[in-house]
C-alpha cells in the first residue's frame, strides 16, 4: 500500500511540476507577447514621430525665417560696400574668411559676431570684410556666389546672417532655389537680380580673390582671420573666434598696435 501511495504521490508531483512549468511557458509567452506590443506601439510611436517632426519642417523653415529676419536686422544702417561692414575710416580692418556650409562659421555668427558688431562696427573701431571660400562642397560654391551677388547690393552681410540663422547640414543638397528665396527675402535682396548676378565674372573675381587671400595667409580652414590697419598690412591672427572674450582680447590687442603705430 505504501509503494503505491508513494507512486500516487510521485505522479502527482510529476503532474504539478509539469503544470507548473506550463504555466511558466505560458506566462512567459504573455510577457513577450506583451513586450512585443509594447515595441510596436514603441516603432509606430517613432515613426509618427519622424513622419510630424519631417512634416513639420516647413513649418521650422517658416520659423526659420523669422529668426532669418532678425539676424539679418543686426547689420541695418551699418555702412555697407559690397563684401565691407563698417566705417571705411575705421582704424582696423578685419578679415574673416568663411565657408557658408562651415558649422563653425554660423556658431561664430551666432556666438561672437553680434558683440564684435556692436562694441567695434557700429563703434567705428573696426570695419570687417568678408572672404568666401568654397572647400566644402557644392553647397558652398552655389551659396557663396549667390551671396556674392547679394553684395552688389549691399546686402551680402544680411544675406550671410539670415543664411547661418537656417544653415542646413553640410553637403546635403539643401541650397535650392527655394532656400536661397528664403534667405533672400529675408535679408532683403533681390532673388532674381542676384540670381542672374550670380553667374557673372565679377562674382569669379571675388571667389578667386578670396582663395588667393586665404593662400597668402596660409589659411586652410574656417572661420579665420586676418587684422591690421585699414590701407595697410594685414596678419593672419591666432585665436577662438568660438570665444566671444578671446577673439574680443585679440581685436583690442590689434587695436592696440594699430592706435600705438
Amino acid at each position: 500500500m505504501s509503494s503505491r501511495a508513494e507512486e500516487k504521490a510521485a505522479r502527482r508531483a510529476e503532474r504539478e511540476a509539469a503544470q507548473a512549468q506550463q504555466q511558466a511557458a505560458d506566462q512567459r509567452r504573455r510577457r513577450l507577447a506583451i513586450l512585443g506590443g509594447v515595441l510596436a506601439l514603441a516603432a509606430v510611436v517613432v515613426v509618427v514621430a519622424i513622419v510630424v517632426s519631417q512634416s513639420g519642417g516647413d513649418d521650422t523653415k517658416a520659423g526659420g525665417s523669422e529668426e532669418g529676419k532678425a539676424a539679418a536686422a543686426q547689420v541695418n544702417g551699418v555702412p555697407q560696400d559690397g563684401i565691407a561692414l563698417g566705417d571705411p575710416k575705421a582704424p582696423l580692418t578685419i578679415e574673416e574668411f568663411v565657408d557658408y556650409q562651415c558649422p563653425f562659421c554660423q556658431q561664430y555668427s551666432t556666438k561672437t559676431f553680434p558683440t564684435v558688431l556692436q562694441n567695434y562696427v557700429k563703434t567705428k573701431k573696426a570695419r570687417v570684410v568678408l572672404r568666401t571660400l568654397t572647400f566644402i562642397g557644392e553647397d558652398s560654391v552655389t551659396a557663396a556666389r549667390f551671396a556674392s551677388a547679394a553684395g552688389f547690393q549691399n546686402k551680402q552681410w544680411q544675406f550671410t546672417e539670415a543664411f547661418y540663422a537656417q544653415q542646413g547640414e553640410e553637403n546635403t543638397g539643401y541650397v535650392t532655389d527655394d532656400f536661397l528665396k528664403q534667405v533672400a527675402s529675408d535679408a532683403g535682396v533681390d532673388y532674381d537680380k542676384a540670381k542672374k548676378d550670380a553667374t557673372s565674372e565679377k562674382v569669379t573675381a571675388l571667389l578667386n580673390d578670396a582663395q588667393n587671400q586665404a593662400n597668402g595667409f596660409g589659411i586652410s580652414s574656417t572661420p579665420s582671420f586676418a587684422m591690421g590697419p585699414t590701407g595697410g598690412k594685414l596678419d593672419a591672427v591666432e585665436t577662438d573666434p568660438l570665444d566671444p572674450a578671446a577673439f574680443t582680447k585679440t581685436i583690442d590687442e590689434q587695436l592696440a598696435k594699430v592706435e600705438g603705430s
